[in-house]
C-alpha cells in the first residue's frame, strides 16, 4: 500500500478533474448547481453503505465521541466548499477562480504544521511553487483579462480554505481506525443532510429517476467523483503527509486541460503546455527524496 500510496493519490486528482463531464451532462438535464450536490451526496451515501454493509460491517458503526468529525468534515469540505466555490465560479472569471482553488496546498502546508506538527522543507516550498506557476499557465490567466470581484475573490480564498480541509480532517478520522470507505460515507450523509435543505429535491428525484440512463450517469457520477478517489485517498494519508499530498492533486488542472481538449475540442496553447509541465515538475520534485527542514 505505501508503494502504492503516491499512485493513489494520483488517480484521485484524476477522478475529480474527471467529474466536469458528469456535471456538465446533469446541468443539461437541467439541475442547478445545489441539484448536483443533492445528487453526488446521495448516490455516494448509497453505494458506499452498500459496500460496506457487504465487506466490513463494522465500519457502520462509529464512536458518538468522534460524531464532531464527521459533521465539520461534511460541512467544511462539502457544503461550504461547493457554495463558496460555485458562488466564486459565478462572481468572476472561471480561471481566476481555477487558481485561488489551487492556493488550497499552501494552507494545507501551514495548517498541517501547526495541528499536525507536520515539517515545512525547502522541497515542499519549491514544488508548491512550480504546481501554482503552472496552474496560472494552465487556466489561460496570462494573456487574457480576467474578470475579477472583491466577493469573488473571498469566496475563492474560502473555497481553497474549506478544501484544504480535507487533507486536515480526513487524517483524524483515519488516525482513529476508520476506513476510507467509512470516512467518505459518513461525511457525504450528514452532507446530504444539509443538501436537502438547498436543493429541489422533487426536481432531483425526478430527474435521477426518469431513466435508466439518467440513474446511470448518476451512479457514475458519485463514483468517478467521490467513491474511488477518496477510497483511495484516505488510506493514502497514512503514508503521505497532507501537503505532499495536496500537491501531488495538482495533476487535476493537467488532466481537466486534457478533456477540454480531446473531448470538447477547445484549443491548446503552447502557454498550457508549459503549465503542465511546470506541474509535472512540481509533482516529480516533491517526490524526490524529502529536502532539509527550513
Amino acid at each position: 500500500m505505501k508503494k502504492l500510496s503516491v499512485l493513489f493519490v494520483l488517480i484521485s486528482g484524476s477522478c475529480w478533474a474527471g467529474m466536469t463531464v458528469f456535471i456538465r451532462m446533469l446541468r443539461e438535464l437541467g439541475l442547478s448547481t445545489l441539484d448536483i450536490v443533492l445528487v453526488r451526496c446521495a448516490m455516494t451515501s448509497l453505494l458506499l453503505f452498500l459496500v460496506l454493509l457487504v465487506t466490513d460491517r463494522k465500519q457502520l458503526r462509529i464512536k458518538a465521541k468522534d460524531l464532531w468529525i464527521f459533521i465539520l468534515d461534511a460541512v467544511v469540505t462539502v457544503l461550504l466548499f461547493n457554495y463558496c466555490y460555485f458562488r466564486a465560479v459565478n462572481s468572476m472569471s472561471i480561471a481566476i477562480a481555477v487558481v485561488l482553488l489551487y492556493i488550497s496546498p499552501a494552507f494545507v502546508m501551514l495548517l498541517s504544521a501547526l495541528i499536525l506538527k507536520e515539517r515545512i522543507t525547502r522541497q515542499k516550498v519549491i514544488a508548491l511553487i512550480l504546481m501554482l506557476a503552472g496552474t496560472i499557465f494552465v487556466t489561460g490567466v496570462i494573456g487574457s483579462r480576467p474578470t475579477v470581484t472583491w466577493t469573488g475573490f473571498l469566496l475563492g480564498i474560502g473555497a481553497a480554505v474549506f478544501y484544504a480541509m480535507i487533507s486536515i480532517i480526513n487524517p483524524i478520522a483515519i488516525r482513529r481506525g476508520y476506513s476510507g470507505a467509512a470516512i467518505t460515507f459518513y461525511t457525504y450523509l450528514f452532507a446530504m443532510a444539509g443538501a436537502l435543505f438547498l436543493s429541489d429535491r422533487g426536481l432531483v428525484f425526478r430527474t435521477v429517476t426518469a431513466s435508466a440512463g439518467n440513474f446511470l450517469l448518476a451512479v457514475g457520477f458519485a463514483v468517478i467523483s467521490t467513491v474511488l478517489p477518496f477510497i483511495l485517498y484516505n488510506p493514502a494519508l497514512k503514508y503521505i503527509e497532507p501537503s505532499r499530498a495536496a500537491i501531488i492533486c495538482s495533476i487535476e488542472p493537467v488532466v481537466g486541460t486534457l478533456i477540454s481538449v480531446f473531448v470538447y475540442h477547445e484549443p491548446m496553447t503552447a502557454l498550457m503546455l508549459l503549465g503542465i509541465a511546470l506541474i509535472m515538475a512540481g509533482i516529480i520534485y516533491c517526490n524526490l527524496k524529502p529536502g532539509k527542514k527550513t
